[in-house]
């Protein structure tokens, strides 16, 4: 059983409301160390993804300012590969 997927599954579908900490280690049925790591590592996940993100935009970005053409980009992976012109 993946835990941080279930964390991460229970977070969105309670959105604004949140989770205890004792509701995760209720529903978990963890200790509130693990469940304490738990939000520690999806926390890390999303702050690694933003940043992603923000990589990613900010490549797109510079190559619309010298006019790579976006239309022929297939994947975000193509994004970060395709060379500079």
């Amino acid at each position: 059983m993946n835990k941080l997927a279930i964390l991460e599954g229970l977070l969105f579908i309670v959105g604004d409301e949140g989770l205890s900490i004792k509701q995760i280690i209720d529903v978990l049925e963890v200790s509130e160390e693990e469940a304490r790591k738990l939000l520690k590592e999806l926390q890390k996940e999303y702050e690694s993804e933003k940043l992603n993100e923000l990589i990613i935009g900010i490549i797109i970005i510079k190559r619309l300012e010298i006019g790579f053409p976006l239309k022929n980009i297939k994947s975000e992976k193509e994004v970060l590969t395709y060379p500079f012109i």
